[in-house]
């Protein structure tokens, strides 16, 4: 991270997927770029993915996106979260309505109305990082950037609370280790590999998925 903050979330939001969508939910005020988006981009990693997130719901995303046609595909309407494709660049992003304590990797999650009570949720501090779109802040309550810059993945409040709200983060704290090169905070790992039991209620699509991106890893044998 040598440049400074402010350079670097202007890169972001200079987008042209940013001002695509931004311009479309215009009535959001709130409108943030969320989790490894905004990771990444700080890491100074390429990440073709873009993740919104808002107070506003599913429909209401749907609505304002069609008026500005916007194609709107309902990938995972049971986590809150809809895919927006924008046919002039080719490409998706995902927008997701903030989300409050009751998330389960059955879906039905709370909604909130504040991207400070959303990023309790995350899974790492890490991920937890938010830049709100409109007036340009960088969103850090759970001290990720500091841990960013040492190199921990560490849980957001008690990681066990987090792992039993999808199991699957346990193989994503793995994958983050091998893929960043980062040391596993004692706590959270603990947490992962007493709660690891757990990964048998997640589908086999899913843990697949992790598990290649772990194999992909420059040491997946670590």
């Amino acid at each position: 991270m040598t440049e400074p903050i402010n350079e670097i979330i202007n890169k972001l939001i200079l987008d042209d997927r940013v001002r695509i969508i931004s311009d479309a939910l215009t009535i959001d005020q709130d409108l943030c770029l969320v989790g490894g988006t905004v990771r990444d981009l700080f890491l100074q990693r390429e990440n073709t993915d873009l993740d919104f997130a808002t107070t506003l719901l599913p429909d209401q995303i749907k609505n304002e996106l069609e008026k500005k046609h916007i194609r709107v595909i309902p990938t995972g309407l049971k986590h809150q979260t809809i895919t927006a494709y924008i046919e002039s660049l080719d490409c998706s992003v995902e927008i997701t309505t903030f989300r409050d304590e009751g998330m389960s990797p059955e879906g039905g999650v709370k909604n909130s109305n504040s991207v400070i009570t959303d990023l309790q949720f995350r899974d790492f501090t890490i991920n937890s990082l938010a830049i709100n779109i409109q007036n340009k802040i960088l969103i850090d309550p759970n001290m990720g950037i500091k841990d960013l810059q040492n190199k921990i993945i560490k849980g957001v409040g008690d990681p066990a609370e987090r792992f039993s709200e999808d199991p699957l983060r346990i193989l994503r704290m793995i994958r983050f280790s091998e893929t960043l090169d980062f040391k596993i905070d004692d706590s959270t790992f603990l947490a992962g590999k007493n709660l690891s039991q757990s990964l048998k209620n997640i589908s086999i699509e899913r843990i697949r998925e992790e598990f290649n991106k772990i194999l992909l890893s420059n040491k997946p044998s670590r």
